[in-house]
């Protein structure tokens, strides 16, 4: 499983930016969650399938998240970086 991951630490105070340079799959999740992600079980997550250049996303309470940002389904390399937008 490829994939890019990245951990913040926010809270819905904050947009999460992902930029990214293709059409790709971007998942904002909890600890529990990305853990289950990495074990391909059943899990929960705010995101889902963006064009570029960016999709925005909100945590949903303060704590430490994981952003994951894949090809599921699709050929080729994606490239991404992250910004924080403070409320």
């Amino acid at each position: 499983m490829n994939f890019l991951h990245y951990t913040i630490r926010s809270g819905p105070d904050t947009i999460i930016r992902v930029n990214i340079d293709r059409r790709a799959n971007i998942r904002l999740m909890d600890e529990l969650n990305y853990h289950k992600y990495k074990m391909k079980k059943r899990y929960s997550f705010v995101g889902g399938l963006y064009d570029p250049p960016r999709a925005e996303l909100r945590p949903l309470r303060q704590g430490e998240w994981h952003i994951v940002v894949d090809l599921e389904g699709l050929d080729g390399d994606v490239h991404a970086f992250v910004d924080l937008l403070r409320m």
